[in-house]
């Protein structure tokens, strides 16, 4: 993003060859990344509720898909240190780091940014609502068999919709929105100059750059999504809210202890299981 941003006010590159093969491989690296882990947790979320009984073997499952995640995310944004080449501009003092001459036909390039469209945003975007299709659908069926009056499956105690399973649901819903969100309006933006490219004359090209900042903003959401789900985040921020902070774990001076106590049994039923939990029943 330094790099990125000081080139926005350079316009022109002055980072030498090196530097712009490597943050143009890096910007797509990121983007491929932060797609595709997305997508590992949508299939951990669906594999969490949908088979429960196999959580022991979810970290090692995790583990496999990320490393797969992070494999792919290279060698999809690896064409970039050959296509991004330094043009200089003749009878003019002007360096650019461009594809320009990288492809012999416009529709070339097309086809290039057509594959990562559909790689970064269409089939990150079909993988999600196959992953939360399923869950609801399964959800859906579990209510029917409870409403339908299957006690057998209550009398070992296990909650049909364990609520710990509906708070994963929500967050990872709300992970899915915000991948939405933010990055649309620049893959909106990008199909409408790959097939017009005459969009650039009255596009200003701040609003390039703003589309891309914001699609990136998907990546430092996931954390506070992450944070605003956990109860222990939630408690902490009361208690800074506040303005009470003794260090660690804390309580505030008017918290009652019947509170603290419920705080704990809510951070034990609320805990979503998946990618730090192993997809555990309640």
């Amino acid at each position: 993003m330094p790099m990125d941003a000081a080139w926005n006010i350079t316009v022109q590159w002055r980072g030498g060859a090196v530097l712009c093969k490597l943050l143009c491989f890096l910007k797509l690296l990121c983007m491929h990344a932060s797609a595709h882990v997305v997508i590992v947790i949508s299939l951990d979320r669906q594999h969490a509720i949908l088979r429960p009984l196999h959580a022991l073997s979810a970290h090692q499952r995790n583990r496999r898909m990320l490393a797969a995640a992070w494999v792919f995310s290279v060698v999809l944004a690896t064409p970039q240190l050959f296509i991004f080449r330094l043009s200089k501009v003749k009878d003019v003092d002007f360096t650019q780091c461009a594809t320009h001459g990288s492809f012999s036909q416009r529709w070339q390039e097309t086809l290039y940014n057509m594959f990562h469209f559909i790689t970064l945003y269409v089939f990150p975007l079909v993988v999600m609502v196959w992953c939360y299709s399923c869950i609801l659908l399964h959800i859906q069926r579990q209510a029917s068999v409870q409403k339908a009056g299957e006690w057998s499956l209550r009398r070992s105690g296990t909650d049909i919709i364990p609520k710990a399973r509906m708070k994963t649901v929500k967050m990872s819903v709300v992970i899915v929105l915000s991948f939405v969100i933010c990055w649309t309006p620049y893959y909106l933006l990008g199909v409408w100059y790959w097939f017009q490219p005459a969009v650039l004359d009255y596009t200003p090209e701040y609003i390039h750059h703003s589309l891309f900042v914001f699609g990136n903003l998907n990546s430092c959401l996931d954390p506070l999504i992450y944070g605003f789900y956990s109860p222990s985040f939630r408690a902490g921020l009361r208690q800074c809210c506040r303005g009470t902070h003794k260090g660690g774990r804390t309580r505030n001076l008017n918290q009652s202890p019947m509170h603290t106590k419920e705080v704990q049994q809510e951070e034990q039923e609320d805990e979503p299981g998946g990618m730090s939990g192993g997809g555990r029943t309640v």
